[in-house]
């Protein structure tokens, strides 16, 4: 991973609002959306895990790790509750 790609993607989750921002839409049923997340999740997070980048990116791969998981744990409880869409924060 390039470290302008990483920086990027850290400012870009940096600057979301929402959990929208960062996942867009997820359509379906509770359980669709649920799967949806995940595939999002799971396609972000070959972009940016510390585990997967070189030894020399690992601090910004971190951070951005970090912010991906913090906007899907919000993520989640805005599915549970059923209010994913609302796009406030």
């Amino acid at each position: 991973m390039e470290r302008e790609t990483l920086i990027g993607l850290n400012e870009s989750f940096a600057g979301a609002v929402c959990p929208e921002d960062v996942f867009g839409r997820l359509c379906g049923s509770a359980s669709e959306q649920r799967t949806m997340l995940r595939a999002v999740f799971a396609k972000l997070s070959r972009s940016c895990h510390p585990d997967l980048v070189a030894d020399a990116e690992k601090p910004v791969a971190e951070a951005t790790f970090s912010r991906l998981t913090d906007w899907k744990q919000q993520a989640d409880l805005k599915l549970a509750a059923g209010t994913y869409g609302d796009r406030r924060p």
